[in-house]
């Protein structure tokens, strides 16, 4: 029978806190994250919907991005994402009539006019903030 560790801390016999610690401690609390997103995803479990991809716990785990606290979402400045919101928001306005709800006709339509170079960001990645900009306007 398998022995529960409980919050006792196993390591390797090769485990140095120095060397391991040092970049275990960098990677912990964004894996965490993952995990909790997980458990979210799959319905199991108390994990919480935290926006976290496997982007996000990259950069959190590389330094590239700070780790929110426990329980807050992934969610970027708005300035960020107020290209995309406020393109979505207009979309809808000059589109609406003639599509009524978000279609892949519509997305098509979108992603032509969508400028990553002045936006800095590819449709792909703008989409769900165009999406919301655009579900803002029912």
């Amino acid at each position: 029978m398998a022995k529960s560790i409980g919050k006792a801390e196993w390591h390797a016999a090769y485990w140095n806190k120095d060397t391991h610690g040092s970049a275990w401690s960098k990677v912990r609390d964004s894996l965490k994250r993952d995990w909790s997103q997980t458990k979210s995803d799959l319905h199991v479990g108390n994990g919480h919907d935290l926006k976290q991809n496997i982007s996000d716990t990259v950069k959190q785990a590389t330094g590239g991005e700070p780790i929110p606290p426990p329980n807050q979402p992934n969610l970027p400045d708005f300035e960020l994402v107020e290209p995309a919101i406020s393109y979505g928001f207009a979309a809808h306005e000059e589109y609406g009539q003639k599509y009524q709800t978000w279609s892949d006709t519509l997305e098509t339509q979108l992603s032509k006019e969508w400028d990553p170079k002045a936006t800095g960001m590819t449709f792909d990645a703008a989409k769900p903030n165009v999406r919301r900009g655009w579900d803002y306007r029912k």
